[in-house]
């Protein structure tokens, strides 16, 4: 009996102490992670793939930088991008053909010059 006491006494402590626990953390106010809440707009422009790959070349003279598969392989991302006019757009094509611009603007420049390839390599 005076067992059966002292687990029934461990098991209330321990509750309280849950109990404690839980009540200082609900009163820690969270730390955001971002002072300003930070929001993103884009206008997302589909289309068959082959119809926006040939708009960003012609039009915007606008070539394939970088290429990258998804996760779930089931689409590919494409960064475009124009050197001389500063051009990018980022095109996801999914596995049915359709493209569609995510992201597009300007100021592309190129993060590593041929100096800073040099001295990695060396």
């Amino acid at each position: 009996m005076l067992k059966l006491l002292g687990y029934l006494f461990g098991f209330l402590l321990g509750i309280i102490f849950v109990v404690l626990i839980a009540g200082a953390l609900i009163l820690i106010p969270p730390k955001p992670a971002h002072s300003e809440p930070v929001t993103y707009t884009s206008t997302i422009q589909c289309n068959k793939y082959e119809f926006l790959n040939k708009t960003l070349v012609q039009e915007y003279g606008e070539n394939i930088i970088l290429i990258g598969v998804s996760s779930d392989n089931q689409s590919l991302l494409h960064f475009f991008g124009n050197i001389n006019t500063g051009t990018w757009s980022f095109v996801i094509k999914t596995v049915n053909g359709v493209g569609c611009i995510l992201f597009a603007g300007d100021g592309l420049s190129p993060y590593f010059t041929k100096e800073k390839i040099s001295s990695q390599i060396h």
